[in-house]
């Protein structure tokens, strides 16, 4: 027996002796203790199982009513169902204390060695930083579309950017009670000229927390990060308008010209 088909067998033994019983509770003890959810690649990672498998557990549980199921881009989001029903607002206060905790430690990277001369800038990077450490549910590249790094430069790439942050954004009704309501701007299409932005329309429909530009900068900073990290590309995104009276913010996303 060859050493390569010797593997295949302990790997065959392995998930054989630990049954479907073990398999089962393992992967809702997993979503369980996961504070926004986890999709299916982390769930593979963690637990070292098939793709194949997971996704028939998980197909499995959302038949039982014990999952619900969110999708950014291509990447499926599984949350345990019982957690959303009776810890909506412990997990809503949850999120926004890791926010606000990262944002104190994001600030005193920042502070020390920034000049402020750009206020929004300044919040930008701030936010920034804080995407880098602030635990959220992962979207693995291979989750995105696939022709969404053949080039930056279509069209077609600005809105599949655009629904998937519509998408991303939509996520936090999950535990806000449907506190955001996102849109994406029809842009003016010139068949001279290709479309070079995209604008997003975010409205706060509820009275949760204070309505700020400066968190709206924040933001933008630390989805920005999100982006550039999963896609590979050079996403920029910027505040192109902040409507206090209406709660309502229009972020403009756009391809920089330097790469990543």
């Amino acid at each position: 027996m060859s050493e390569l088909e010797g593997s295949k067998l302990r790997k065959s033994m392995s998930f054989k002796s630990k049954g479907k019983k073990n398999i089962r509770q393992d992967i809702l003890e997993l979503l369980q203790r996961s504070k926004y959810g986890l999709n299916i690649s982390q769930i593979v990672k963690k637990l070292g199982l098939s793709r194949n498998t997971v996704k028939k557990y998980m197909q499995s549980f959302e038949k039982e009513d014990l999952i619900e199921v969110k999708e950014i881009g291509r990447s499926k989001i599984c949350l345990f169902k019982k957690q959303k029903k009776n810890r909506n607002v412990d997990i809503f206060r949850t999120f926004f204390f890791d926010f606000a905790t990262s944002l104190f430690d994001a600030y005193d990277q920042v502070a020390a060695s920034y000049l402020i001369s750009d206020s929004k800038e300044f919040l930008k990077e701030i936010g920034r930083k804080m995407s880098v450490n602030f635990e959220f549910p992962q979207i693995t590249p291979e989750d995105y579309f696939d022709s969404a790094r053949a080039n930056v430069n279509e069209s077609r790439f600005l809105m599949q950017v655009a629904h998937v942050s519509k998408q991303f954004l939509e996520f936090f009704n999950t535990f806000g009670q449907n506190m955001l309501q996102v849109e994406i701007v029809p842009p003016k299409i010139n068949e001279n000229e290709p479309v070079k932005s995209v604008t997003l329309r975010v409205q706060n429909v509820s009275n949760e927390f204070g309505e700020s530009v400066s968190f709206y900068h924040l933001w933008s900073g630390f989805y920005e990060t999100r982006l550039r990290k999963n896609f590979k590309v050079n996403i920029c995104i910027d505040v192109l308008e902040f409507q206090k009276e209406n709660s309502c913010c229009y972020f403009e996303i756009y391809v920089g010209e330097t790469s990543c």
